[in-house]
């Protein structure tokens, strides 16, 4: 049931109005019936031994007409939650009956759940709420007496921080938009017409600016655990958002960073290089980014990831709506929808909460995904494979990796339309494009999930009939840590969404995963199975993440000639030829300076165990030579890119690919060229 009108700011309805929308009761059509408040808000009380937050939703703004709550005891722990969403409701002048069967977290003895609420009119205080936990309807049962304690249905602290020279969004009047009275939107108020109070919480500290204004994910998550004042290990509703000047991926939005290790969702961050600027467009462009942002804390899905595209809501893309921006903003009310409404006032705590279930738990059905796939676009071909030497006499898999080695995989989008086609310019799941489905060696199937949840500018470009876009990904680690945890043999399909709302699905790629040969190869799996170390791989190292970093050390140290070792040294390298950022206590940004030598000995190291597969020598031959060339060596810098060419010569690799590899020498030599011109 929806209540709001389109364009205008949520209207209220008493408890009559929503009887008598459902048609239900003749008290709510007596035209004499005394004004009476709304109920509409949280209660809150204790029993014998457990303490309830309620929260009724008959009437007030954007009535949802159902009602819910959470259990503690006494000292505060949580216990439970539970909901009613079609309560039958009694409505007399002067008290408000609703009762139904609730759906709990757990299995409970007394599902019949009645609330009872004396109305009262306009000046009084509301009267306290009796709620009943019954085993049927009428029956005695532990019953709570409940004060009225707010209007809003959830209060949540928010800091907010940003870097010098950035503009935080304040405000935008949606009459600028459509013609019609003043309504202003801040964040807050944003959610608070969804019932959700956010109120500022602790310093909102400005960092001053360096001269390297990119920011990584691994330094967006050292950030918020040095400097969020709130941050917890333990459920809260506490928030942090950061504005910063831009991500590493020019084009992106925000991106709600926290999902690297548990608990997630309690930080994310705007790019104030992509979401700044004054204009209305821009402005009400900001609005949505920052209220986007914060709804994935909540743990909100994009809207086209819960088959919603035409959802005009925050959790939207302007770009994936049916007629893109224009039709977006032609039609948007600046509002979450109906079920996101639901999930923020009623979903059950932990689903909601900051740092409870991880991000999008059991948000997805992949086992159709992975066994019977939806029928694909007959013009694009999707191929997903492995990058990892053949293995011609293994007769149920083409790619064998060893446990806990870095899995990576390539994938392939081309057209059959000699015209060309329209596509993503980002094939790389992380983008939201582009989703992988692994079946495990028990059978059971789970989607892979990047971490991070990125939102940024979509940018289309035509595919061309003979130069198809290839991309590599890291699936080893995601959201729901280690993909490849288990010995034996996995399935793996992607499922590619295109700009026409087709969908464009893989072949399966089939691997194995071996046992460990040796003593060293089960303590180096051991040491590479770490939350941190699936982080450095994933972020291609980090200053942040010291368990990793030491078990790295570990492996380079005890097992330097071992062939899983060149990972370690990749991931180290990686990281140490680039600068990295970290905030101080005196709110100053510290950056730690590029180690070109400490980089070329790491990835030269781990390019002469000669066990990296292409796509990650490949990349670790192009740092290589960005090295050299910070250390001064410009003629090393060149010799690496041309030994890179001749290397992959070498293989004999299709057309397509080696004209993809010259050309990213000769863009990695450009920068090069520029340096020695300077």
């Amino acid at each position: 049931m929806s209540c709001a009108l389109p364009r205008d700011e949520p209207r209220s309805l008493s408890v009559d109005d929503v009887i008598r929308t459902a048609a239900s009761n003749s008290a709510a059509d007596d035209p004499n019936s005394e004004e009476r408040q709304a109920i509409s808000g949280t209660y809150g009380g204790d029993s014998s031994d457990e303490r309830l937050e309620l929260r009724v939703d008959l009437d007030g703004v954007h009535p949802l007409r159902q009602f819910s709550g959470d259990v503690f005891d006494l000292a505060g722990n949580y216990l439970r939650s539970f909901r009613v969403t079609a309560p039958a409701l009694d409505v007399t002048p002067n008290l408000v009956t609703a009762s139904g069967i609730g759906s709990f977290t757990a299995a409970q003895p007394s599902p019949f759940v009645t609330v009872k609420i004396p109305r009262v009119t306009p000046g009084l205080g509301l009267a306290p709420a009796s709620v009943t936990f019954s085993s049927a309807a009428n029956a005695a049962g532990k019953t709570f007496s409940c004060p009225f304690v707010r209007r809003a249905f959830r209060v949540v602290q928010w800091e907010q921080d940003s870097i010098e020279g950035t503009t935080p969004f304040e405000s935008y009047d949606v009459s600028r938009l459509w013609p019609g009275p003043s309504r202003v939107l801040t964040v807050a108020r944003a959610y608070a017409e969804a019932g959700i109070d956010i109120q500022v919480a602790g310093m909102s500290n400005v960092f001053a600016s360096v001269s390297d204004d990119t920011w990584s994910d691994a330094e967006l998550h050292a950030a918020m655990v040095k400097h969020f004042s709130l941050y917890s290990q333990d459920p809260r509703w506490r928030v942090w958002l950061l504005v910063a000047t831009k991500h590493d991926i020019t084009t992106q939005r925000g991106v709600m960073f926290d999902m690297h290790s548990r608990p997630h969702r309690q930080g994310c961050a705007v790019f104030d290089a992509v979401v700044g600027g004054q204009s209305d467009s821009q402005k009400r462009g900001a609005l949505r980014t920052y209220v986007h942002e914060l709804g994935h804390c909540f743990n909100l899905a994009h809207s086209w990831e819960k088959a919603r595209p035409r959802a005009l809501s925050y959790m939207n893309s302007p770009e994936r709506y049916p007629g893109r921006d224009a039709a977006f903003w032609a039609a948007f009310s600046f509002q979450f929808d109906d079920p996101e409404i639901e999930h923020l006032r009623h979903g059950f705590r932990n689903d909601v909460i900051m740092g409870g279930s991880d991000f999008l738990t059991g948000s997805a059905d992949i086992e159709e995904m992975m066994a019977s796939p939806r029928p694909t676009d007959p013009i694009l071909e999707l191929r997903i494979e492995g990058v990892q030497t053949a293995q011609p006499n293994d007769e149920r898999a083409t790619y064998r990796y060893r446990l806990g080695e870095p899995m990576v995989v390539e994938l392939r989008l081309r057209t059959f339309d000699i015209r060309g086609t329209l596509v993503h310019e980002h094939l790389h799941p992380k983008y939201g494009y582009l989703r992988i489905v692994v079946r495990r060696p028990d059978g059971a199937s789970h989607a892979f999930r990047p971490l991070g949840d990125r939102c940024m500018d979509t940018n289309y470009v035509t595919l061309n009939h003979d130069d198809p876009i290839y991309t590599s990904a890291y699936i080893g680690y995601g959201r729901d840590g280690f993909t490849f945890s288990q010995t034996g043999f996995y399935d793996i399909r992607a499922i590619y969404d295109a700009p026409d709302g087709s969908s464009v699905v893989s072949n399966v790629l089939r691997v194995r995963i071996r046992s460990p040969r040796t003593d060293a190869d089960e303590e180096i799996a051991e040491l590479y199975f770490g939350d941190d170390q699936g982080k450095l791989f994933t972020f291609w190292g980090s200053d942040a993440l010291m368990t990793g970093n030491d078990a790295l050390n570990v492996i380079i140290e005890r097992f330097p000639k071992n062939p899983m070792t060149a990972y370690a040294r990749f991931a180290k390298g990686i990281n140490a030829k680039r600068a990295f950022k970290c905030f101080t206590a005196e709110n100053t940004i510290q950056t730690r300076p590029s180690k070109p030598y400490e980089a070329s000995e790491h990835l030269q190291t781990a390019i002469d165990h000669a066990t990296l597969d292409n796509v990650t020598t490949n990349k670790a031959m192009r740092e290589l030579a960005k090295a050299h060339a910070q250390a001064g060596n410009i003629e090393a810098a060149h010799q690496t890119l041309q030994r890179m060419v001749i290397h992959f010569q070498q293989q004999q690799l299709r057309a397509s690919v080696m004209k993809t590899i010259r050309r990213q020498a000769a863009q990695t030599a450009e920068l090069f060229s520029c340096r020695e011109e300077d």
